[in-house]
């Protein structure tokens, strides 16, 4: 098995499938499960943003990979690589472990969110396992997976501040962090900045492992 083009392979169904969901999700061309919308309101979800910065990180990695092959990746498409691939997580995660379990995961899978809650997540983890070692970062340099989340955080609870949480269905607080309070919701932002961070030195420790232990089994 050739690890590169399978890297490749990879790159190109994210973009494919990212931009396809969205653009089914934003013409209302299929039912697309809950906590969606049609037309520009789709971007208010993390969800929705951390997928398509994670097919625009997967494009210009696939460009780089045919263009400047013999070319180690530059530190800024480092940085977006780490940081599409821990932003679909923290919505696999999230959709797993509260959204699932809080408005069911039936919604949470139907039509374009099985792409966005799922599918796209597990596919940018598995090529970052598999061309994870390609741009190392230092522990410090993980920090920038974060940006994203911090951006979104800062948006969604300033805008609960500011416009109130509202009632559903027109409700400002659409993922329900603001369930216990404004205040909780702050705490739950915090502990999923902590957990972000803890899985993106988790994925750094492994691309290391694999590319040490399990390298023979996979050519380049």
């Amino acid at each position: 098995m050739n690890r590169t083009w399978l890297s490749r392979l990879l790159l190109m169904l994210l973009t494919i499938l990212i931009l396809t969901a969205w653009v089914r999700m934003t013409f209302g061309m299929d039912e697309s499960g809950r906590l969606s919308a049609p037309g520009i309101g789709a971007l208010k979800y993390f969800t929705v943003l951390s997928n398509l910065l994670c097919a625009a990180v997967s494009l210009a990695s696939l460009i780089h990979s045919f263009l400047k092959k013999d070319r180690p990746y530059s530190r800024l498409l480092a940085h977006l690589r780490l940081a599409g691939t821990i932003s679909v997580m923290v919505t696999f995660f999230v959709v797993l472990l509260f959204l699932g379990p809080l408005f069911g995961y039936a919604g949470m899978y139907a039509g374009a969110n099985g792409i966005f809650h799922l599918l796209a997540p597990l596919m940018s983890l598995l090529d970052y396992l598999l061309e994870g070692e390609a741009y190392p970062l230092t522990p410090c340099a993980r920090l920038s997976c974060l940006i994203p989340l911090g951006l979104y955080g800062t948006g969604y609870l300033g805008n609960l501040l500011l416009n109130g949480v509202g009632t559903w269905p027109h409700t400002n607080d659409f993922y329900g962090f603001a369930t216990w309070g404004i205040p909780a919701g702050v705490g739950l932002f915090a502990v999923l900045g902590l957990l972000t961070y803890g899985f993106s030195l988790s994925l750094g420790w492994a691309t290391r492992f694999l590319a040490r232990h399990c390298r023979r089994h996979i050519t380049v």
